[in-house]
C-alpha cells in the first residue's frame, strides 16, 4: 500500500507539471477526495491492476481566470 500523502503529492505534481504517470501500489479509495478535486479540474485518474494512472495536459491543469483557486475540502 502506498503512503496516502506521497500518492496525493505525486498526483498534484502531475497536475501542475502535466504528463502521464503511474503510481504502483496506490489505491483510489485512499485518495478519493484529492482525486475528486483533480478530476473536477480536468485531470484523469484511473485505477489500474498495479495502482493508479494519472494524466494531465502538457501544461498541467489550467487555473480558471477570475475565479478563486479550488479548495481541497472534505465533503460531509
Amino acid at each position: 500500500m502506498g503512503d496516502r500523502v506521497e500518492v496525493a503529492t505525486l498526483l498534484m505534481a502531475c497536475g501542475i507539471a502535466g504528463g502521464d504517470i503511474g503510481i504502483d501500489g496506490a489505491r483510489l479509495d485512499h485518495v478519493e477526495m484529492v482525486v475528486r478535486k483533480l478530476t473536477d479540474m480536468g485531470m484523469r485518474v484511473t485505477a489500474t491492476d498495479s495502482g493508479l494512472r494519472a494524466q494531465a495536459g502538457h501544461r498541467g491543469i489550467p487555473a480558471p481566470a477570475g475565479e478563486p483557486a479550488p479548495r481541497l475540502t472534505a465533503r460531509r
